[in-house]
């Protein structure tokens, strides 16, 4: 109360101490008893002149708003940033003012974008119960330009998150790699000698499966390896065979070819792990050198060991080929990692991008319409409506056109060839080779 009254003494009216200042106290839990001072506390305000002063109670079931003034309005707004890729849905709800990550998930759709993307955001809906007006939604992935209009989202290039994630986590980072479902991207981070900022050279295949998780996905089925043997597949030490890396079908091809050979699994992985960095590093670099510190990203590079170790035994081979200056005293591999939340870096930055827009930007505008279009899409069953039949008047004027049609074409066309019954049936032709080549011998009659 001394503090309010400070407050007024300083110039602040009653009215303006009752909006923007409240209570919080402890209520009875426990041993405590702090609750039934609430009643004191209450006639104290109004003694002092702060009638309808708001004094809260928080308990360990919550925040009791139920006194007899006005409650505190809880209107914190929060980011979520959807990342619906070609074989995942990544989200993620970040606070704006610490970006604190208050709730992720990462989830394979199955091919059922729209239907997994409602369900996540179903899931972030009966996690934190706010309004939709206290979200903003910002997406990206190959997947998000259809979805982001029907849940009011705005719509991040995925390099550009990919790039400024990286930015803001780690600004020292030289380089950034980025294997997904069905692409890959890599980017270069380079000084600009004149003016000392970062360029960012970028690099990214996403028409073609060739080198990415597609790949991986794709031969593992064939294996059967299940996900967890899968992700603890190692790449060090273990005996490498040629596999394609350049195109998807091609490295299958390879896989079936060593597996008839007897090749034992943890070969065959390994193998294809070395064909996956090996065609990323030949042509996404574009003749560039990857500066360290190297960042790892997305899914495959997250989870599967067998991954990580290829990239940190081959990159410092290039640096050794090409002489890069490395920091003195650095093991080269201990510069190529893969960061936390690896995964959802697309994810953070476009949260990044949306901190820069206006505040009327990417409000979310709930699941109505999303579920609608989920619920009527091809992939929720719905069937095509037959054609009405035409009326019987159509339908002999369209006969007749297609029979005055089929009369027109029969003279371009020759009559098909009779059975071969003797000789004399290629008579004709015999004649036509004497006439093209008089100096030629008769050719030889052919019995029936």
């Amino acid at each position: 109360m001394q503090y309010l009254q400070k407050l007024q003494e300083n110039g602040m009216s009653k009215e303006d101490i009752l909006e923007k200042y409240v209570f919080v106290t402890a209520g009875a839990c426990g041993p405590c008893r702090f609750g039934m001072y609430e009643a004191e506390y209450r006639l104290a305000l109004r003694n002092s002149g702060f009638d309808g002063f708001r004094v809260l109670l928080f308990q360990q079931q919550g925040l009791d708003q139920s006194g007899e003034e006005a409650g505190l309005e809880l209107n914190a707004q929060f980011f979520m940033r959807i990342d619906v890729g070609s074989t995942t849905v990544k989200a993620v709800v970040v606070d704006p003012q610490t970006d604190e990550i208050l709730w992720r998930d990462y989830q394979r759709h199955d091919t059922k974008q729209p239907e997994k993307t409602l369900e996540l955001l179903n899931e972030i809906e009966d996690k934190f119960k706010l309004a939709p007006e206290q979200y903003r939604v910002f997406t990206t992935g190959s997947g998000a330009s259809g979805i982001a209009p029907r849940i009011g989202a705005k719509f991040v290039q995925e390099v550009n998150a990919v790039a400024l994630a990286v930015e803001k986590l780690y600004p020292a980072c030289g380089s950034g790699v980025e294997l997904g479902g069905q692409d890959a991207k890599i980017i270069i981070f380079k000084e600009d000698p004149e003016t000392g900022k970062k360029q960012k050279i970028p690099s990214m295949n996403d028409k073609c499966a060739g080198g990415t998780g597609a790949v991986i996905d794709k031969v593992n089925a064939k294996l059967g390896i299940p996900t967890d043997e899968l992700c603890a597949m190692g790449y060090n030490g273990i005996k490498l065979h040629p596999v394609a890396g350049k195109c998807g079908v091609f490295a299958e091809t390879d896989i079936n070819s060593l597996q008839k050979m007897g090749v034992p699994p943890d070969q065959l992985m390994a193998s294809l792990f070395e064909a996956i960095v090996g065609q990323n590093l030949s042509v996404l670099t574009r003749g560039n050198t990857l500066r360290p510190e190297v960042l790892l990203l997305g899914g495959p590079n997250c989870y599967i060991r067998g991954m990580l170790e290829a990239w940190q035994y081959n990159i410092p081979k290039i640096w050794e080929e090409r002489n890069y200056p490395l920091p003195e005293g650095v093991e080269p591999k201990s510069l190529i990692k893969v960061p936390d939340n690896a995964q959802y870096f697309a994810a953070i930055g476009a949260v990044e991008y949306g901190k820069s827009e206006d505040d009327d930007i990417g409000v979310y505008s709930g699941t109505a319409e999303q579920r609608s279009s989920s619920t009527t899409s091809p992939t929720a069953g719905s069937k095509r409506k037959p054609k009405p039949e035409a009326p019987a008047s159509a339908r002999a004027t369209r006969s007749s056109r297609l029979s005055r049609s089929a009369s027109s074409r029969r003279n371009l066309f020759p009559p098909p060839f009779s059975r071969v019954r003797s000789s004399r049936d290629f008579s004709g032709w015999t004649e036509g080779l004497r006439r093209l080549r008089p100096s030629s011998s008769t050719p030889t009659e052919i019995s029936s």
